[in-house]
């Protein structure tokens, strides 16, 4: 009978280290895919204030890779509307773009303190200042 009991006990004991084996083995993928195998770096991207920005290829595209212009956010719903096709003359007829110096406007500065979660790149945030130093032109 003590044997049936040890070899109960031997079973039980090789399913508790094949367990503890593969939970080591999974916490294991699991650090190692949280950490990484590299180190990331975030370089940070230099602008060219004096190179002239363009709203329909540098500030058009920010609204859209955020989802600025969605139908629940400015996309009709929320002034000004940011759909591409409306969105300057809704930046213009809404005082958004305006302002001395640039950083006081009101576009600029709603992306400096985000809503809705929105977070956006220092460059997007330098094309947009950028864009409204240099007049804020429709081009």
């Amino acid at each position: 009978m003590s044997d049936i009991i040890i070899f109960k006990q031997t079973i039980r004991m090789k399913r508790y280290l094949q367990f503890k084996k593969a939970l080591t083995i999974a916490f294991a993928i699991a650090a190692i895919s949280l950490v990484g195998c590299e180190q990331y770096v975030i370089e940070s991207t230099v602008i060219d204030p004096n190179e002239p920005r363009s709203f329909q290829t540098d500030i058009l595209p920010i609204f859209a890779n955020h989802g600025c212009a969605a139908s629940s956010c400015h996309g009709g719903t929320f002034l000004p509307d940011l759909r591409p096709d409306k969105a300057y003359a809704s930046l213009k007829s809404t005082n958004c773009v305006t302002g001395t110096p640039a950083t006081s406007a009101k576009l600029y500065k709603k992306f400096n303190n985000p809503h809705s979660g929105i977070t956006l790149l220092d460059s997007d945030k330098q094309y947009i200042l950028y864009w409204i130093e240099q007049g804020a032109l429709d081009n």
